[in-house]
């Protein structure tokens, strides 16, 4: 299976690389990245990375080199931007073009055409927003942004009428596995390690199936 992943040197994005590489049923992955990643692992033979400034165009030949994937994981998002315009064209404007191009391409491919369906899973985050007329006391802005990109992605499906499955992810603080005590006593709220999120991710992407929206404690019970 061939996938495509955006995100892969963040905290996340790295360790679901990490894990589709070791994935022997993941046969290719495309990383669209805004840095180049360490050669240790930008010359894995199933890796294919393509360093992009602008999420918001794809030009033929990046999309010579997205065909034939049948999901994405995107993992690209900002929640320390210096203003909400910024955010709003990260998170918002990037994933919803993202998903109109690889959409569009798989619907042309004969895996579109014999009926299967391009799995998106959107990492999004355990206090995103979607109602924008509410009040909210911490990170307002970028809570309201995620919940609108979650509105857009499952109205998006619906108007497609079955050409594609959206899966949003919202964790709650995600740690990684060795974490310091600090961290940890942060953690003591809803949270999640950051491989047992990547496993997810990767589980949906390739599977599919069951609920849309993946909420931190069904991942963290995860099977």
């Amino acid at each position: 299976m061939k996938l495509t992943l955006t995100g892969p040197t963040g905290f996340i994005g790295q360790e679901v690389l990490t894990q589709c590489l070791t994935n022997p049923a993941i046969t290719s992955i495309v990383a669209l990245s805004r840095r180049p990643l360490p050669s240790s692992i930008s010359t894995h033979p199933k890796l294919t990375v393509r360093i992009i400034d602008d999420f918001l165009t794809y030009p033929d030949s990046l999309m010579s080199d997205l065909r034939g994937a049948e999901g994405c994981i995107w993992a690209l998002g900002q929640n320390r931007t210096p203003d909400m315009e910024t955010a709003r064209r990260i998170n918002l404007d990037y994933t919803l073009s993202g998903l109109r191009a690889f959409d569009g391409l798989f619907a042309g491919s004969s895996s579109g055409s014999s009926g299967k369906k391009f799995r998106f899973v959107y990492v999004s985050g355990g206090m995103a927003e979607r109602d924008q007329g509410r009040k909210l006391w911490v990170a307002a802005g970028t809570r309201k942004i995620r919940g609108q990109v979650e509105t857009e992605l499952t109205a998006y499906e619906k108007d497609r009428g079955g050409s594609v499955e959206v899966y949003i992810a919202r964790p709650a603080m995600v740690l990684a596995r060795g974490a310091s005590l600090r961290t940890l006593v942060f953690g003591l709220g809803p949270s999640i390690w950051v491989d047992d999120l990547a496993r997810v991710l990767v589980d949906v992407a390739m599977r599919g199936g069951g609920e849309r929206v993946l909420e931190n404690g069904m991942m963290v019970g995860w099977v």
